[in-house]
């Protein structure tokens, strides 16, 4: 999955020869946007139009490779971290594709790699060099520790910083000490990542971390604690690698020791140049028990004396047949020469004409390559019209179950939607092909076989959503052109007819969803063919037959309740609650009573009609031995012609060729089955030292986390649909802005929703109670001129709050950003309808509690958001009580009677203030701090200035003076915002009256269906059980 963030930068992460628990490499991709001037820095040392960093993907993803690369500008730089294989083998790609590319590496890193996979231009950095990239600049930062030649990334645009594995999305990486790796260069270069303050860091390997902070104090504190344990050991007799690393990870699994001994070797070098080692350590005893010795002794300790003389006696079996094999081609190269001149002069002769052919590409040896170069090209000439064909499919349904007219941006007359994969609704592309299809609650109408056929022309899907509409007919009876998909959502609609068993073709699904529908007959057996399924949703169906077939090893999430299915519940399934299976009376065994009462028949092992599954026939023989025979019987024939036929050579070779490769198979999934049979092990080591969640990894009893920290859990209000931190975690982020209390991030969750979560830093609170009873209050602030809390997640030192996303930015961005050419001014009555807004927001604020009075404390152009609709909502109420003292953002435009900036304070006529602010940034066009207003003045003082010499009219922004008629309006409004930014919050009027005088200006015919102030103000003071704070 693709991940833009910061905006401008790209993750791919792409399968390569990592090292577990990883399996893939991120290539961040860095595009030029636009036309922009090179910027006059001298430390900038070259301008590219395109940045890759680390194409280390495995052969299996050259392909994918090729067509990115070929997609990019040829002026392109390639930046190496470092020299690692999984970081670089993907250069040979780029080189074949662009030969114009340019290398930027460390020194020892570009003599580390192959020259076969670079051989073009090459830079070498050694950390202080900056590259543009359009308009962004990036600059090379020097990070030795995990090698000598590491070198880190830093955006300079978004403080964004790429660590190449210096860090990774989870665990600790190991230090290589065959490179260079040096733990005291390592807690160097950690310390100067903190200094330089990253927003958010991005490693090669896992996910995105956006608490870059905690991150690389995590780091440093694991790496000083390892180091206390291993001197501690040290002191307490261990003077062997082996020794120390048994005494330091006793409590770990031994297999873990190897990995492990690379860093403790490292960290006794560290401890012994800081001179803390004791005095009758040995550093030169210690370095001789490294490398063999220590292998023997861990390998007896964990495998044992026979198996390891096995290991090596396979070791010489495979070098005997490996060298063997060598000598007989010798052999029969020396017959071939000395008494068959005859026939090797043919096949000398053959073989040139084959090498001239493979010239041209055409020989068949090579017809593997010829296929896959062929298969290529075609992908190549077809690129331009793959999105052509798609959004035929696209049109094609549209015309079938749109007969409303919702899908009316599917279509080219106008330029804003002429771009499909940007414009239409639903519709998100990657590499050219639709990939996204999101059509939910648009009252969509039609019968499958009209419209189901254009869905199965989109091959490149891999989310389909068409939930909560009015489709109907049968599902299609294949589904196998959609072999792609990941998520299928047809919940809450009219299908009907039997599921089809081609789900099973869709190898790659891991959420099901097809509730709410009226689906029939039995669930089909071939789900156990979907080995990712995840998600299984088939309640309020008609579904009927037995289920004690199903088996979904994988699955976490099921429901099969009302329904009408019958017999036991498979073991595989009896971990679900009863919920799950609720609503089928037929139904027995766990979690429900015993089948006791069930009579088995095993002739007829279903009800269904449909033949069981049988994963394999242990009495079925194979019975192609015939052409076996044949190809033996040709092959003494050719060798009765004179020697050893060059087939009985090939013969012998691949057949000791697979003969090593079963017992070396064998013996090591003997050795090494513990690696793969419990991946959790992983945790316990070296690598998994800490969780870069906001809360760390439970414990084994599921209660406190190791390290202290408490594990919460997400808390929602109304009927707000619920998910998972985890979920949260797994989401796209996207940072929007940093504040007094926090950063806000932008968050899209694997069904497709998008919500807006803050993560709060400095929050002063008593305790998790007073927080849960602050958020229980804001809970309850649901008004359609605020921005609704939906939940909140506390957990120790993390609390996040969760709202919903505001699509339209805020208010502050649509008065002063873009103010050049270009711009779409804001219109007067835009501009009155969120002044109106807001007063109505504060005003339901203000009067929700009787007691004690409840204000917003931080009211400003920022916090004045824009939903999707257009209507402007008040963000962050309530929430300056929780701002501590130091921090001085949080208090949005201070009251001239506010105390000083270190001290925590609202109320109600500040408010009204700060109100007053915000409408003079909507009559000016100024922010209320400007470098266009006097440095020694702000705002109000500034307005009043100009209003007192009589030059009103200077005051107002000039893109409102080309509109006739409001000047009135506009007079009348400033009047207002002077009347809320009075000096003395006694002269100042109450909100509600601000409110009604808003509303009388902007005239009767303008006003929107809402609560007027008036309504408020009375319910509030009639109500004498009205809500107490």
């Amino acid at each position: 999955m693709i991940k833009e963030y910061p905006p401008g930068i790209m993750v791919v992460p792409m399968r390569s020869r990592t090292q577990k628990p990883f399996h893939t490499t991120n290539l961040v991709v860095l595009l030029s946007e636009g036309d922009f001037d090179e910027y006059d820095d001298s430390c900038i040392i070259g301008h590219a139009d395109a940045l890759l960093v680390d194409p280390g993907c495995s052969t299996q993803c050259h392909s994918e490779l090729e067509d990115l690369v070929t997609s990019l500008p040829r002026k392109l730089f390639v930046f190496l971290t470092h020299h690692h294989y999984d970081h670089t083998d993907g250069l040979s790609v780029v080189q074949k594709c662009n030969p114009d590319a340019t290398l930027l590496a460390h020194e020892n890193t570009f003599n580390r790699i192959d020259k076969g996979n670079w051989s073009h231009g090459y830079v070498a950095i050694s950390g202080g060099e900056k590259i543009q990239i359009g308009g962004h600049i990036l600059e090379a930062i020097f990070a030795t520790g995990h090698t000598d030649g590491h070198i880190a990334l830093l955006h300079l645009n978004s403080n964004s910083l790429i660590v190449g594995d210096h860090c990774v999305g989870h665990g600790s990486a190991v230090l290589d000490i065959s490179s260079g790796g040096n733990m005291k260069d390592y807690f160097h270069t950690t310390y100067n990542f903190l200094k330089l303050s990253p927003h958010v860091l991005i490693p090669m390997h896992g996910r995105i971390n956006l608490w870059p902070e905690r991150m690389l104090c995590g780091y440093l504190k694991h790496r000083r604690d390892r180091e206390l344990s291993i001197l501690k050991a040290i002191e307490n007799g261990a003077e062997s690698l082996y020794d120390i690393v048994a005494t330091v990870y006793a409590d770990v699994d031994s297999s873990l020791w190897f990995a492990a001994s690379s860093n403790v070797r490292l960290h006794v070098d560290h401890l012994a140049y800081q001179e803390k080692l004791p005095k009758g350590f040995s550093m030169r005893d210690f370095r001789s028990s490294a490398g063999t010795r220590f292998l023997l002794k861990w390998s007896f300790l964990k495998f044992g004396i026979i198996k390891v003389v096995a290991a090596v006696g396979v070791g010489a079996l495979a070098f005997y047949f490996t060298f063997r094999d060598i000598f007989l081609m010798f052999d029969v190269y020396y017959d071939c020469i000395n008494y068959r001149d005859l026939v090797c002069e043919l096949t000398e002769e053959r073989e040139r004409e084959r090498g001239r052919e493979g010239e041209r590409g055409m020989g068949r040896p090579h017809f593997f390559l010829l296929h896959s170069l062929q298969h290529l090209t075609l992908l190549c000439l077809s690129a331009a019209s793959s999105l052509d064909s798609d959004v035929g499919a696209l049109l094609a349904f549209r015309s079938a179950a749109d007969p409303a007219g919702h899908l009316s941006s599917w279509n080219f007359s106008s330029s804003a939607s002429g771009d499909p994969c940007s414009s239409w609704l639903g519709v998100s592309c990657y590499s050219g092909r639709v990939t996204r299809l999101v059509l939910q609650n648009l009252s969509l109408t039609a019968a499958s076989p009209s419209f189901f056929p254009s869905i199965l022309l989109l091959d490149q899907l891999r989310v389909l959503s068409l939930k909560s509409n009015s489709l109907s007919g049968p599902l299609p009876a294949d589904f196998s052109p959609l072999k792609a998909l990941k998520l299928l959502y047809l919940s809450h609609n009219n299908f009907s007819g039997p599921i089809p068993s081609s789900f099973s073709s869709l190898s790659r699904l891991y959420r099901l969803d097809l509730s709410f529908n009226n689906l029939s007959g039995p669930i089909p057996i071939s789900f156990n063919l979907l080995p990712h399924l995840l998600t299984l949703h088939l309640q309020l169906n008609s579904l009927s037959g037995p289920i004690s077939g199903l088996s979904l090893p994988a699955l976490q999430d099921l429901n099969l309740s009302s329904n009408h299915l019958s017999g036991a519940v498979p073991p595989s399934l009896s971990s679900f609650p009863a919920a799950a299976f609720s609503g089928n009376a037929a139904l027995c065994g766990a979690p429900f009573s015993s089948c006791s009462n069930v009579v088995s028949e095993p002739s007829h092992p279903g009800s269904g009609g449909e033949p069981p599954f049988v994963v394999s026939s242990p009495t079925s023989k194979p019975e192609a031995s015939a052409p076996a025979d044949q190809a033996g019987g040709s092959s003494t024939g050719e060798a009765d012609r004179g020697g050893m036929s060059r087939v009985a050579v090939l013969v012998i070779v691949v057949g000791d060729f697979v003969v090593l490769v079963i017992v070396s198979g064998v013996l090591f999934c003997y050795f090494w089955r513990k690696f793969a049979g419990n991946p959790s092990r992983l945790h316990e080591g070296e690598k998994i030292v800490y969780s870069s969640s906001p809360y760390a990894s439970a414990g084994p009893d599921g209660g406190a986390s190791i390290g202290g920290f408490e594990r919460g859990k997400m808390v929602f209000f109304g009927e707000t649909k619920k998910f998972e931190l985890e979920d949260l975690l797994r989401a796209s982020a996207e940072m929007l802005g940093k504040g007094g209390l926090g950063t806000s991030y932008k968050a899209i969750l694997d069904d497709g929703g998008v919500v807006a979560v803050k993560r709060l830093r400095e929050v002063q609170v008593a305790g998790k109670r007073e927080f849960e009873q602050q958020m229980d209050l804001l809970g309850r602030l649901v008004h359609p001129c605020l921005v609704p809390l939906k939940g909140y997640y506390f957990a120790g030192d993390e609390k996040l709050l969760v709202y919903d996303f505001m699509p339209g930015g805020s208010l502050f961005s649509l008065l002063h950003g873009n103010r050049g050419p270009g711009r779409t001014p804001l219109d007067w009555p835009a501009r009155m309808r969120i002044a109106a807004a807001v007063a109505r927001g504060l005003a339901f604020i203000h009067h929700f509690c009787r007691s004690p009075k409840l204000a917003h404390g931080n009211v400003k152009s920022t916090n004045v958001l824009i939903d999707k609709s257009g209507i402007a909502r008040l963000s962050d109420a309530g929430l300056a009580l929780l701002c501590p003292p130091a921090a001085g953002r949080c208090g949005g435009y201070r009251a001239p009677e506010a105390p000083p900036p270190d001290k925590r304070w609202s109320s109600q006529p500040a408010d009204v203030y700060a109100f007053g602010v915000v409408l003079l940034e909507i009559l000016t066009g100024k922010p209320a701090a400007s470098s266009a207003v006097a440095a020694a003045m702000d705002l109000p003082r500034w307005v009043q200035s100009v209003v007192r010499e009589e030059w009103t009219a200077e005051v107002f922004d000039l893109e409102l003076l080309r509109y006739k008629g409001i000047e009135e309006a506009m007079v009348a409004t400033l009047q207002i915002a002077m009347a809320c930014t009075a000096l003395s919050p006694e002269q100042r009027p109450k909100i509600g009256h601000v409110v009604r005088m808003i509303e009388d200006t902007r005239g009767c015919g303008e006003m929107e269906a809402s609560p007027s102030a008036d309504s408020l103000e009375s319910t509030t003071a009639s109500d004498d059980t009205g809500i107490h704070c």
